[in-house]
């Protein structure tokens, strides 16, 4: 059931992708995708409903809309199904399978391995805990307090995915990684409005991918990649000629929620 999330996510990333390069399709699926976290587990909350069924009814629903979202506008067309890929060219191999290999490894090891770091277990899973006690994210009794005054978005979309795969944590390092895939994205993004060639726009990607930290992190239930992820796509979006301003406010209230 975790999936659900997932297949909504890269819906709207193959809704965008038709008119849309394939780095600001991503960026631009990332925003809506967490704009609909944030605000299905406020709701949820609202009503005391964070649990199985309701969410799970809603990601059910969300699912289907995109799939008829999808076939409105065409978008399983074969034309559309190759455009959805990335463009690449001959000489990018050599910069993409070092690439795939970071991706692959810490994607391995976020799925194998469980939260074990110390902020996982005082802070991000522990107020996790405590949301899905309680079937809302109000705040409660601590003596913990960072779990109750710290930015939760990134602890909402855990939430999500936890609750979904019947309490298991089993996905909560995804969240890293999908912002580590997200950051190695926008950088290259960023390289490319800065007017760098192809080969310096990979080496952008391969730079972070090859950052310690952001490896490190890549596989845990910490923040901080996420940050990156929303910081840099932000500073992406402000190169962009076609402006939109709901996005733009969009994404930049997402990015509020985690540094404010």
């Amino acid at each position: 059931m975790a999936v659900l999330p997932l297949i909504v996510l890269i819906g709207f990333l193959i809704f965008f992708k038709a008119k849309y390069g394939f780095k600001e399709s991503f960026l631009r699926a990332a925003t809506v995708w967490g704009v609909t976290v944030f605000g299905l587990t406020e709701l949820l909350s609202a009503f005391n409903a964070i649990s199985f069924v309701p969410l799970f009814i809603s990601w059910l629903v969300l699912t289907i809309l995109t799939g008829v979202l999808l076939s409105k506008v065409n978008a399983f067309s074969q034309k559309n199904a190759v455009l959805f890929l990335p463009h690449f060219e001959k000489h990018d191999l050599w910069f993409f399978l070092p690439l795939l290999v970071s991706l692959s490894v810490t994607l391995i090891i976020a799925l194998i391995a469980p939260p074990s770091t110390w902020d996982s277990m005082t802070y991000h899973m522990g107020r996790i805990v405590h949301w899905i006690q309680n079937k809302n994210v109000a705040h409660y009794p601590t003596h913990i307090e960072r779990q109750i005054f710290y930015n939760p978005f990134t602890e909402y979309v855990i939430l999500n995915f936890q609750i979904l795969n019947f309490g298991s944590d089993r996905f909560a390092n995804l969240v890293q990684w999908l912002a580590f895939l997200g950051t190695i994205i926008a950088t290259a993004g960023i390289a490319e409005k800065l007017l760098l060639k192809r080969s310096g726009q990979w080496l952008s990607a391969l730079l972070v991918a090859a950052t310690p930290m952001v490896i490190m992190q890549s596989t845990s239930t910490q923040n901080d990649l996420f940050c990156a992820f929303w910081l840099s796509s932000s500073a992406y979006l402000l190169f962009l000629r076609r402006t939109d301003p709901v996005l733009t406010f969009c994404h930049l209230s997402l990015l509020a929620l985690l540094l404010l």
